[in-house]
């Protein structure tokens, strides 16, 4: 990495406008001026590119001394276009931070795309790394220390710098789901959905394959044993574990149908069936689905970053969406989500 570049307002600002007589004030974090400073010795470029031209952008402008700072532009891409090449540098050498819809085409081209915790939601989708901090409150800084230890791990064994990028990874996608509404009201539609199957006296069912199984047979344990409290019992069934079953229907029939025929013969109407598939695409989940919803049941899928007309849409009453194509940082997800499922379902059971 060579260049440092940041928009200004909602990166090194907070985004908002304060008001003293006639006169607009904002606030910059120290920490951030101090990162500035420190990547600048340690030979990075760094500049801003702000759709800005207001008198404070100008004292900015004239208080960082970076090597550059563009004022008013809005289509940021085309100037760091021009950068890049008066640097003798390539976009994948540049890190780039914004948060606005005026910075996504420059974000998408970057080699590092990073973004603040409250970015707009489209920005937090295409970024590689979204931040735990918000604008104003030290984005340059936590850049800075994410650049060094990454220089840092490369100096050591190798093995650092593959565990921060999957760390990073992982931690970007949760601070995507944190941030999303709407995928938190989904959530908490699953957990009504489990909640209200147990009160009525139903069960938990639960499928997958590989992974995904042992997480099928994981969640179902913390529920027929204990999570944190000492409880009553729950009736929750993986249906991936019976050797004799699986193998006997997939012998007898296919193996499409080694969920479906256990749904049959052990859901009923109340009953909550649990499918988890990274793809989305398990042929078998699928199969389980449709009969269940021949039986009643209520089905929730639990997957990855899923295009909206998958067949398994069709069947699926509630479906949460990782926003991920990455297969085990899906499966991390998945198992926090159970979890925290199984946690609010032996919360709302209560003690024994």
């Amino acid at each position: 990495m060579k260049a440092v570049v940041f928009d200004i307002d909602g990166v090194i600002t907070d985004g908002k406008k304060y008001l003293c007589g006639q006169e607009e004030t904002k606030s910059v974090a120290l920490k951030d001026l101090d990162a500035i400073h420190m990547l600048k010795e340690e030979g990075y470029i760094v500049g801003a590119i702000t759709g800005e031209s207001t008198p404070f952008a100008q004292r900015l402008k004239e208080e960082l001394s970076l090597d550059f700072f563009i004022l008013g532009c809005k289509k940021k891409w085309e100037e760091l276009q021009e950068i890049i090449k008066n640097y003798n540098i390539s976009k994948s050498e540049v890190c780039y931070i914004g948060d606005g819809k005026y910075d996504m085409d420059a974000l998408q081209h970057a080699g590092v795309s990073v973004c603040p915790a409250d970015a707009i939601y489209e920005v937090r989708e295409i970024s590689k790394y979204v931040l735990t901090t918000p604008g104003g409150k030290g984005c340059i800084a936590e850049v800075y220390t994410m650049l060094h230890n990454t220089i840092k791990a490369k100096g050591e064994n190798g093995y650092g710098v593959t565990i921060m990028q999957r760390m990073n990874e992982h931690l970007n996608i949760l601070q995507k789901i944190v941030c999303d509404g709407e995928r938190i009201e989904i959530f908490s539609k699953i957990i009504d959905e489990a909640v209200r199957c147990y009160h009525s006296g139903g069960k938990l069912l639960l499928c997958g394959n590989g992974g995904s199984a042992a997480d099928a047979q994981h969640l179902a344990t913390e529920l027929v044993s204990r999570f944190y409290k000492e409880r009553e019992a729950l009736p929750a069934m993986a249906l991936n574990v019976n050797t004799s079953s699986l193998t006997a229907i997939a012998n007898d029939y296919q193996y499409d149908k080694v969920f479906s025929r256990q749904v049959e013969a052990f859901g009923k109407e109340g009953d909550v069936l649990l499918g988890i598939s990274t793809s989305g695409k398990a042929k078998n989940v699928i199969e389980a689905f449709k009969m269940g919803e021949k039986k009643g049941i209520r089905t929730i899928l639990f997957t990855g970053d899923l295009e909206a007309d998958s067949e398994i849409m069709n069947y699926a009453n509630i479906v949460f969406r990782v926003p991920s194509k990455d297969t085990p940082r899906i499966q991390e997800m998945h198992i926090l989500l159970g979890h925290i499922l199984c946690e609010e379902i032996e919360r709302s059971i209560g003690e024994r």
